[in-house]
């Protein structure tokens, strides 16, 4: 798998997940993304996230804080603990009423988009990321 990985680096693939339950929300973030220049998955539960972690060497995920199976900070801390993860960027897709852990996702390194203006906040966050 390793081979496969150092493919993709020195064919200055971007790979990117996203893991957000309403399927227009995720299919817009998808599109956005590919518009972008990014190789993207979209998944819609998080069970999924730690095989294709495994596998896949993904530069960023974005994920719903509002998913069922996990609350936001247990996410948080077990993505922020497995090895692979570390040179992951991930973006939490919240809404308003989550702004409390904004500054845990910022502590933790992290980036948040609002759910009401995510295309405008990713955008932003991708311009930033794309000049670091």
């Amino acid at each position: 798998m390793r081979n496969s990985q150092n493919q993709l680096t020195r064919l200055n693939f971007r790979c990117a997940l996203v893991i957000v339950e309403p399927d227009d929300l995720r299919i817009s973030i998808v599109q956005l993304l590919r518009s972008q220049g990014w190789l993207v998955h979209g998944i819609r539960q998080t069970r999924q996230v730690f095989n294709l972690v495994a596998h896949i060497p993904y530069e960023l995920i974005i994920i719903d804080s509002e998913m069922p199976e996990m609350s936001e900070r247990d996410y948080l801390r077990s993505l922020q603990k497995a090895r692979e993860w570390l040179t992951i960027k991930l973006v939490f897709v919240t809404s308003p009423l989550s702004t409390g852990f904004a500054g845990e996702v910022a502590k933790r390194g992290a980036f948040l988009a609002r759910k009401a203006r995510w295309k405008d906040d990713l955008c932003g966050f991708l311009s930033a990321y794309d000049e670091g």
